[in-house]
């Protein structure tokens, strides 16, 4: 996922099969490489070779990330793996949105954005005030609190 953070003009490009992100300035010079707080630091990608030399993949790769949004200086980061402690009831009913910093290896917390009926949220952007969530054909908006608010750059 590539996201610009338009505040500071930083590129933000989130690996989706393992636990990085990259920071980098409007010239792609790589400022900085920082983790998630999932444990997978290498993509869990099986080949099998067919005939000929070519390869394919046995299984589908673990996803790790999904959608993302970045607004100053915060790394909103939709999780695909369950937390050790997490709540499977809560997990099978929300998609899980981690924050981080992008300008530290700071982890801030998480946000569960609860499916609407059977319908999960998709895509998410961030203001200053409020989130913004898709589901489906619906757009809910979440506020912020000062938990949050007082990371923002």
């Amino acid at each position: 996922m590539l996201n610009v953070d338009r505040k500071n003009g930083d590129i933000i490009y989130t690996y989706r099969y393992r636990n990085e992100f990259i920071v980098a300035d409007s010239t792609f010079k790589i400022k900085r490489r920082l983790t998630t707080i999932d444990t997978v630091s290498i993509a869990q990608i099986k080949l099998v070779e067919l005939n000929g030399g070519k390869f394919k993949m046995k299984t589908p790769p673990l996803n790790v990330n999904g959608f993302s949004t970045v607004h100053r200086g915060l790394l909103f980061n939709q999780s695909y793996l369950k937390g050790k402690y997490e709540s499977s009831k809560r997990w099978k009913n929300s998609k899980v949105v981690d924050v981080y910093k992008t300008d530290s290896k700071l982890y801030i917390g998480s946000l569960y954005l609860e499916n609407r009926g059977d319908t999960a949220v998709s895509d998410i952007i961030v203001t200053d005030q409020f989130l913004y969530a898709i589901a489906g054909k619906k757009l809910i908006q979440y506020q912020l609190t000062e938990p949050l608010l007082k990371h923002l750059k």
